[in-house]
């Protein structure tokens, strides 16, 4: 257990117990006790001390729908949604704030915020007046790649404090002031994909093949020459490795 003291003013011990004894008592698991104290000197002499007991306590959340961004699409994460994939979400974002993350190691399978633009894979721009985020696609070269997602997110949700009794302390002669301060937090659990999508690849599948400068005429009695080759920003994604000649005998450029 942690030991903490502080001083306080009599008013806000009095405060402190008017508002306790009307917080009912907490019924929730709670993890990782600990005890802190804080001590006030009294006019005259002698002190009250007050021992809160800080208790932990965690819900979890499975997250396993899918995030599918594509390149130049936005994204958006809705706060009004209660569904387990927009409440983690929400739980990366700030309606005020623009927040950048990236692949917190080489195996690709969990994120981490950061502060450095330029190493960003994602970023989250909140938007309080319509009470959404918008994330999107900051590196455009992994479009077009899936990823498994295993992290976990932990996101701190509030506290209530429970007023347990006063009792005297015989041996010191001070009155204890007893109270529970119980802290939440919900546990994100990732096992999703993360899915950065261009329009013609979805999910890691390649739905539309691009190949630009393709002869589609040759001249009557010749070989036929082959042009054709993949566009721009698609040779990681496929490459063109044999052309044939759809009469006659089969020809393959080099």
């Amino acid at each position: 257990m942690k030991k903490l003291k502080r001083t306080k003013s009599l008013l806000a011990i009095l405060l402190t117990l008017c508002i306790c004894a009307t917080l009912p008592i907490a019924t929730v698991f709670a993890e990782d006790e600990n005890d802190s104290v804080d001590v006030m000197a009294l006019p005259g002499g002698g002190s009250i001390t007050v021992e809160t007991t800080v208790r932990d306590n965690y819900t979890d959340s499975n997250v396993t729908d899918d995030i599918n961004l594509t390149i130049g699409e936005d994204y958006i994460i809705d706060f009004t949604k209660e569904d387990n994939l927009s409440i983690a979400l929400k739980s990366m974002a700030d309606l005020e704030k623009t927040k950048y993350y990236k692949f917190a190691n080489s195996d690709n399978n969990s994120l981490i915020e950061i502060e450095n633009i330029s190493e960003a894979l994602l970023k989250i721009v909140g938007n309080k007046a319509e009470n959404k985020a918008v994330m999107t696609l900051v590196d455009e070269e992994s479009a077009g790649s899936s990823y498994s997602l295993q992290f976990m997110r932990t996101q701190y949700t509030g506290s209530m404090l429970t007023y347990i009794g006063t009792f005297h302390d015989e041996q010191t002669g001070n009155d204890v002031i007893k109270e529970i301060r119980d802290d939440y937090y919900t546990r994100h659990h990732f096992n999703c994909k993360l899915n950065l999508n261009t329009p013609d690849i979805e999910s890691g599948i390649i739905k539309n093949i691009r190949i630009d400068n393709a002869t589609l005429s040759f001249k009557t009695g010749e070989t036929p020459t082959f042009t054709a080759k993949v566009s721009d920003g698609y040779g990681d994604f496929y490459t063109l490795s044999c052309q044939d000649w759809s009469v006659g005998p089969w020809a393959d450029s080099e």
